[in-house]
């Protein structure tokens, strides 16, 4: 018996509203090229790494019921890393708006529109907690 294989692993996504990894409506990686069992075990941990971004089923479900805001903090925030919203260092703060309360927060219109067409929207941490106190 040959001690060769493929190398298979499931597609591990990262969701850019939560940042968690995750591997919802993911697909089947699958080598090319039988290697030895050594060999694929190496490249299946590595086809295991993060390699897409996608919304877990939690904030796709979140995301049918209002509008999620993301606190994240800007001085630790790298906005240059693409794809959008990928360098946000998240705070920790997650809310669930409905669009008409989410209509009424001091953000500018095109923010406004953006938020509505998404269905996510980070903001500072700062308006994060404070939406939070006011909300109790």
């Amino acid at each position: 018996m040959s001690n060769k294989r493929l190398a298979i692993a499931i597609q591990t996504k990262i969701c850019l509203i939560c940042g968690r990894q995750h591997k919802d409506d993911s697909a089947i990686l699958m080598d090319t090229r039988i290697t030895t069992e050594e060999t694929a075990r190496k490249r299946e941990a590595e086809m295991s790494q993060p390699s897409d971004y996608g919304d877990c089923n939690e904030c796709k479900a979140n995301k049918e019921k209002g509008i999620v805001l993301i606190g994240f903090d800007e001085t630790k925030s790298d906005f240059t890393v693409k794809p959008q919203g990928a360098g946000f260092y998240r705070t920790g703060q997650y809310l669930v708006v409905t669009e008409e309360n989410y209509k009424r927060f001091p953000f500018p219109q095109e923010h406004i529109d953006a938020g509505l067409k998404h269905r996510c929207m980070f903001i500072p941490e700062q308006l994060a907690l404070q939406i939070i106190e006011n909300s109790k």
